[in-house]
Order: structure tokens, then C-alpha cells, then sequence
């Protein structure tokens, strides 16, 4: 059985925001926790604090910073 979007979206440890800095390695909420990326930028717009992050293969994506979780489940 297929596990779809909408119900792993929500696993992983949610990473406060005072703890996100750039080159922290995070996973998103909203994809594969295979794969990881890596914090390049930090940015507040209207209240609301934007990641710009890298992947192991070089590409770029712009995310919420609420849709980031730890790598590990105790990792602090």
C-alpha cells in the first residue's frame, strides 16, 4: 500500500525557528525524507521566514521554514 502526501506529511521532528542556520542539513515535511537538504539562506518576509536550500545534487528550492524537520529524531 502506497503511502501518499497527505499522511506523511506531518512525521519528523518539526526544527524550531530560532534553531535553523545556514548549512544545517534538514529534511522537508512535504517530501521524501530521503532525501536532504541543505540550509543556503534565511529570509523573513511579512513575518513569515523563507529557506532557500540545496540538495546533494545541486538543485535549488525555496521552502517555509515551518516544513523543516530534523535528519535524526533526537537530533537537537
Amino acid at each position: 500500500m502506497a503511502v501518499h502526501h497527505r499522511y506523511r506529511h506531518n512525521i519528523g521532528q518539526p526544527i524550531p525557528e530560532h534553531e535553523l542556520r545556514i548549512g544545517l542539513p534538514i529534511h522537508l515535511s512535504c517530501t521524501n525524507f530521503g532525501c536532504y537538504w541543505t540550509i543556503t539562506n534565511l529570509e523573513r518576509i511579512n513575518g513569515i521566514l523563507w529557506m532557500t536550500l540545496k540538495s546533494y545534487s545541486g538543485n535549488y528550492l525555496r521552502r517555509r521554514a515551518s516544513y523543516a524537520r530534523h535528519i535524526r529524531r533526537n537530533e537537537r
